[in-house]
């Protein structure tokens, strides 16, 4: 792995470790401690996702997305995973069968800092400039369930920041879903595409 992908991936470890309080469940063994097959997790949000980086032809200009979960709400979440399951508690101490009502991502596709990532980018191809490309980048959500999968189309998509008619390279969205009947047991995946409808990057999230 190159220094720099390996500099953005060790920011994000931090960044996770610092989000998710871990406790490890043991118990008494004979003579020593072993281990017991269940984890006990605290959600801080926001939660990292993760980072990729991308080079833009024939422009041949880099820029990068970070993606995390905005849930200020779900502070603290508690979750417990064992080998075939888990709970999630709420801030309140109630049981979650479902994810919340929305679940909010917020996206930073960036163009600004071209020393964030130099090497091992993926090529994308798009005919405008850097602001157009970012500007239209767009959101959908896939929902796994076993062998099922469902995709979800944002409930709103908002701009943070610069406002949308003003050219800039830089790009922070915050994209709202409704997941008011997602069972607590399925796989979330992001998915980011480009303004032609093409995928450009995945996030994935999970609760169990």
């Amino acid at each position: 792995m190159s220094q720099p992908r390996r500099c953005l991936h060790l920011l994000f470890a931090k960044a996770l470790i610092l989000s998710l309080g871990v406790a490890t469940v043991f118990t008494p063994g004979s003579g020593e401690e072993r281990e017991d097959p269940t984890t006990v997790l605290q959600y801080r949000f926001p939660l990292p996702l993760g980072a990729e980086g991308f080079l833009i032809e024939p422009l041949h200009r880099s820029f990068f997305l970070l993606a995390s979960v905005d849930d200020p709400g779900l502070q603290n979440l508690q979750i417990t995973r064992v080998s075939l399951g888990g709970t999630v508690i709420a801030p309140d101490g109630s049981l979650l069968r479902h994810y919340p009502t929305e679940t909010s991502f917020r996206v930073t596709a960036s163009a600004l800092d071209p020393t964030m990532l130099t090497t091992d980018l993926s090529p994308v191809a798009h005919e405008g400039d850097v602001n157009s490309l970012l500007l239209g980048l767009r959101f959908r959500l896939k929902i796994y369930r076993a062998l099922h999968m469902q995709v979800i189309e944002p409930l709103r998509v908002a701009q943070i920041g610069m406002p949308a008619d003003v050219p800039y390279e830089e790009r922070v969205y915050r994209v709202a879903f409704d997941t008011s009947d997602i069972p607590v047991d399925a796989r979330l995946a992001l998915e980011v595409l480009l303004p032609s409808g093409e995928r450009l990057s995945r996030f994935h999230y999970e609760l169990l």
